[in-house]
């Protein structure tokens, strides 16, 4: 799996279908920046960018993850959160999803997605926000001063792991009344990146998505997958395995993450045809 990463790594600058993944978002020292990284667009690629140092953009770093954690692309989370930052009622502010204006805010929300439904240039058109979104933001509305507190006492006591835990035990805070759970390594992630709290451990920051794990079991298949390495090609349900394998995958990957694996099917010609084989 090292091989994986020396290969991304090279291509990275001189492929398309690679540096998509990374595009501004690596430092000198190749190190991910971080996907809302205030980096600069380009001609053909606009980026959402939070400033996670402002309570707000956290917020909606949590309501971008609720939203990803949603089916359908990644155009649709971001664009909704797009359309929550850019709204002249600030839609940002969790105050605007108290249960008296939370039919207002739902409303405009929407509005404003479809007059940005392009922003991002997606390769698939975005279709509409799900309207079992909405429900999951006013939960994490309502729920926020409780976060935020957890937040600063898992750094003070440097007790990230519980926290990740009592994140994953509140009931509404994703799409279909249900707990967040793959996208939670996302979050803390983007804060690390960021440096809002500098004692976020990286092994908690690896998103072992549904694309990661078809890249683990691309491997597996390729022999390519190193004994011990505390993966395996089943998505993890409980945090327990969730935390496990994040620690397995910033231990090969580092300060890169999930990023190489998440590039997997454009990194290698076979990735298609290998996967749809049976292990």
């Amino acid at each position: 799996m090292h091989k994986v990463k020396q290969d991304f790594l090279e291509k990275c600058n001189t492929d398309l279908s690679i540096s998509k993944y990374v595009l501004g978002r690596l430092d000198d020292q190749k190190r991910y920046m971080g996907w809302v990284a205030n980096q600069d667009d380009t001609p053909t690629h606009n980026t959402l960018k939070l400033n996670l140092h402002q309570p707000n953009d956290q917020f909606l770093l949590y309501c971008l993850a609720s939203a990803w954690s949603a089916s359908g692309q990644w155009e649709n989370a971001a664009t909704l959160v797009y359309a929550m930052k850019s709204s002249q009622s600030e839609l940002s502010s969790p105050i605007a999803w108290s249960s008296d204006r939370f039919e207002k805010s739902a409303s405009e929300a929407k509005e404003n997605f479809y007059k940005n439904k392009d922003i991002f240039q997606p390769r698939r058109k975005v279709s509409k926000p799900r309207e079992d979104i909405f429900p999951a933001i006013r939960e994490l509305a309502i729920r926020w001063n409780h976060i935020q507190k957890s937040m600063l006492l898992a750094y003070k006591n440097s007790a990230w792991e519980s926290f990740v835990y009592e994140l994953r035990e509140i009931k509404g805070l994703a799409p279909g009344n249900r707990c967040l759970n793959i996208k939670v390594p996302l979050i803390l992630r983007e804060l690390r990146c960021q440096n809002v709290f500098d004692n976020i451990p990286g092994g908690l920051c690896c998103v072992p998505d549904a694309r990661v794990i078809d890249a683990i079991r691309y491997l597996k298949i390729k022999g390519r997958l190193e004994k011990g390495c505390n993966l395996s090609t089943y998505r993890p349900s409980d945090t327990k395995t969730l935390i496990k394998f994040s620690k397995a995958i910033y231990t090969i990957y580092g300060d890169l993450y999930d990023i190489p694996l998440f590039a997997v099917a454009d990194l290698y010609q076979d990735f298609k045809d290998v996967i749809k084989l049976k292990e």
